[in-house]
Order: C-alpha cells, then sequence, then structure tokens
C-alpha cells in the first residue's frame, strides 16, 4: 500500500468516526422528539444527491454510502434503546434489503 492509500485510508477511517460521532446527536434528538430512527426519504434525498451530475461510472459506487446509513441507525439504535438493540438491528437489516430493492 502506498503512502497515498494509507493516507486516505487514515481519513477515511475519521471521518466515520466522526459520522459515528453525529449519529450520537441524531439519536439524542429523533428520542426526544419521538421519531423513528429510519428516515428513507432524508436518505434517498441525500444518495440523490450526492450522485447528481456524477459520471455514470461513479453512481452506484457512491451509492454505497447506504452503508454507512445502515450503520449510523445501527449506532442510534443502540443509544436510543440499548436492550432493544439487537432487535433494532434485525428490524433494520430487512428494511434496509426492501428499501435497497426499490431503488
Amino acid at each position: 500500500i502506498s503512502a497515498l492509500d494509507h493516507a486516505v485510508d487514515e481519513e477515511l477511517q475519521a471521518l466515520i468516526i466522526k459520522r459515528l460521532d453525529l449519529a450520537k446527536d441524531v439519536a439524542e434528538y429523533k428520542k426526544a422528539n419521538n421519531l423513528p430512527i429510519l428516515d428513507r426519504d432524508r436518505e434517498l434525498w441525500i444518495l440523490d444527491h450526492i450522485t447528481e451530475d456524477k459520471s455514470p461510472d461513479l453512481v452506484v459506487p457512491l451509492r454505497e454510502h447506504e452503508t454507512l446509513f445502515r450503520v449510523a441507525r445501527r449506532r442510534q439504535s443502540q443509544l436510543i434503546d440499548p436492550d432493544e438493540s439487537f432487535i433494532n438491528g434485525i428490524k433494520a437489516t430487512f428494511t434496509d434489503d426492501a428499501f435497497s430493492q426499490q431503488r
């Protein structure tokens, strides 16, 4: 692995950790406002936004951003209801599959 590859991987790791820290703030907001963890309309808007005006060969890889949504939802679930996080994780997995096939 080149030094540049390593640097990019380190940067990605830092950003993922930052994203998970933000998930904690989102979980607190959702819990305080009695909002569901899954906001599929927002996720689809973000996916459309990040792929807008990108070359066709980048659209599919960029849509892998959905993986980050799943990780963030699992984190929110753990924070909102630790006793139910395992069950919520299973539900999220099935929900993700259903939505992924629609898009």
